[in-house]
């Protein structure tokens, strides 16, 4: 029996830099050794390749792929690797997080179809690691969270939260989650559940506005798109209450993307009188008062995202107090007297001081926010990409190497 002329196909996934086995054939499929069992790809279905040796079978042939490099030589094959990647890119700026220094048979912990490997933070009820999917090569970010009954609510929240959003921009979305035995639901009381979503570069305590190397386009654009986020939830009736910028996440440089995260606090629900919620110094004035004047609305999360933007745009919040009035003014002098008129932060500035306005009723809205003049550097980059047929090609490419 003859093989097609290509069977199969390897190549280096563009996101994390590591090799994938990929079907390519439409008239036979090929398989591979997964444990005791072989798995079939159809034509364009691939599978990362992690470990040390792998067992390959096409037709009536058998191979074995050794897939390594002495630890002496690991750093030149990772330089002349994304130097390859580099050249195959054409200059298109792919790699948002990585590519990885790993080779297969590197450490790592199975959990599903997710590779575990090194943590890279700390949270308030469990770790942050970095990931890898088997199905597709890119990298993920796996939320451990330790669930406990005084925090059960929150990590429920979380969940369901993420699992509703899987393509809105400027919301991150929880590709799929399950408990430490495997469950894709929870099943005990006390115990891990292991959340997968996409990857991140950075959140937004960075200080990425101040990076003189990044458009102010594309700063916009990071900023822009948790509003668009925030405005999508509050037309689904939910409230964040946790909006801070450690909560909002840089996911691409080119093309330029972000999005909120960390739904724990969030709610379905018009209004609350909850006030165990953000930060303290992030909360509107409002939360402070819901035994006197009633339950606060979606309006405090508008609130959140305006200080949000003050911090990025330099203002040291103080943390652990509540806001006065005085504060308010205080905040919005300084922003005032950083940013004078015609330098590109002015604009942000005024929005600000529509959003941090103490009487909700008169706070603006997310939707009314994203019609602010300040985002008008954003069309205007399009408008310019648009009429240059090589920026035009260039987005294109874009936008279809990151569909796929």
């Amino acid at each position: 029996m003859s093989l097609a002329s290509v069977h199969m196909i390897f190549h280096f996934n563009r996101q994390s830099g590591l090799l994938m086995l990929k079907g390519g054939s439409h008239k036979a499929s090929v398989e591979y050794r997964l444990g005791s069992k072989w798995v079939k790809l159809d034509y364009d279905e691939e599978h990362l390749v992690y470990e040390h040796s792998t067992r390959i079978r096409a037709g009536m042939c058998e191979y074995e792929l050794e897939h390594t490099v002495a630890e002496k030589y690991r750093m030149s094959y990772f330089e002349k690797r994304d130097r390859f990647l580099e050249a195959q890119l054409l200059g298109h700026n792919q790699f948002k997080i990585g590519p990885l220094q790993r080779m297969p048979g590197d450490n790592y912990v199975l959990r599903g179809r997710y590779l575990e490997l090194e943590t890279r933070g700390s949270g308030a009820f469990g770790w942050i690691t970095q990931g890898l999917d088997t199905k597709t090569g890119d990298l993920v970010a796996i939320k451990e969270l330790r669930m406990e009954a005084r925090n059960k609510s929150e990590v429920l929240a979380e969940v369901s939260m993420g699992t509703r959003f899987t393509n809105e921009p400027g919301l991150l979305p929880t590709l799929s989650a399950m408990c430490e035995h495997g469950r894709p639901e929870i099943c005990c009381v006390l115990e891990r559940l292991f959340l997968f979503m996409p990857s991140a570069i950075s959140d937004f305590t960075g200080g990425f506005w101040g990076n003189t190397s990044i458009p102010r386009p594309a700063k916009l654009h990071f900023l822009k798109e948790p509003l668009e986020g925030l405005k999508t939830l509050h037309a689904m009736g939910i409230m964040h209450r946790d909006i801070r910028p450690k909560n909002m996440l840089i996911m691409s440089n080119d093309p330029p993307r972000a999005a909120l995260c960390d739904y724990g606090k969030a709610v379905e629900a018009k209004t609350s009188k909850v006030t165990t919620i953000g930060p303290i110094y992030t909360l509107a004035p409002e939360v402070w008062t819901v035994a006197r004047d009633g339950p606060y609305t979606a309006k405090i999360d508008t609130w959140a995202y305006g200080y949000a933007i003050a911090e990025v745009l330099g203002y040291k919040a103080r943390e652990f107090s509540k806001i006065t009035q005085d504060q308010l003014a205080s905040i919005l002098r300084t922003l005032r007297d950083s940013y004078v008129r015609g330098t590109d932060g002015e604009p942000l500035v005024d929005l600000v001081s529509k959003l941090l306005i103490w009487r909700p009723q008169d706070r603006w809205s997310a939707e009314q926010a994203l019609e602010h003049n300040c985002w008008l550097p954003i069309a205007l980059e399009q408008d310019r990409r648009h009429d240059d047929p090589a920026e035009a090609a260039r987005s294109k490419r874009a936008l279809l190497e990151d569909r796929v």
